[in-house]
């Protein structure tokens, strides 16, 4: 399969769904993929992203040693918000590595605060930031305070994603003492 050319026009769900499958046979194939999102520009950069997104969701550990260039495309608006939303997808499946997740919540939090965001870029943040604040006091407080702050001005799905969280970061066990 000549993945590059298949990227080069819109894919169908069914054309993603098949690209997967060949991808996730082996880390390889995983690797190639990644190699060709972060080197390429526009509907290829975009379609390799989200096809990436699902295979990380199969092999979370597969993306380890890429978190930290994945960190630096959200922390800034410069990437259309397509990749954006796959690779906050990508990272709400991925273990951050401590070292990262000052960083990773910067970003997370950039992206939850600013009302230009879409929607499911915002709801994929606050999942990674809320996997972060597991291990992390300081950072949960400051997720707490955002998602209260933003839940009036939010959309249903943002709303009961945020609801979910906030239940979750107000549980007694729910954190390690750090």
């Amino acid at each position: 399969m000549e993945t590059s050319t298949l990227l080069r026009h819109r894919i169908s769900k069914r054309t993603l769904n098949q690209l997967i499958d060949y991808v996730c046979v082996s880390r390889d194939r995983f690797e190639e993929l990644f190699k060709l999102f972060y080197n390429s520009q526009g509907v290829v950069r975009l379609q390799s992203a989200w096809a990436l997104s699902y295979c990380v969701e199969q092999y979370p550990d597969w993306i380890s040693p890429h978190i930290g260039k994945l960190i630096r495309l959200v922390e800034t608006t410069d990437e259309p918000a397509g990749v954006r939303r796959s690779v906050m997808r990508m990272l709400q499946f991925a273990a951050v590595p401590k070292r990262l997740h000052g960083r990773a919540a910067n970003a997370c939090f950039a992206r939850l605060t600013d009302p230009g965001e879409a929607v499911a870029v915002k709801v994929f943040a606050m999942t990674v930031c809320a996997n972060i604040a597991e291990e992390n006091k300081e950072i949960a407080r400051e997720l707490k305070m955002v998602l209260e702050d933003q839940m009036p001005y939010g959309t249903a799905g943002f709303v009961s994603r945020a609801s979910k969280i906030l239940r979750k970061l107000e549980s007694p066990v729910r954190m390690t003492s750090k």
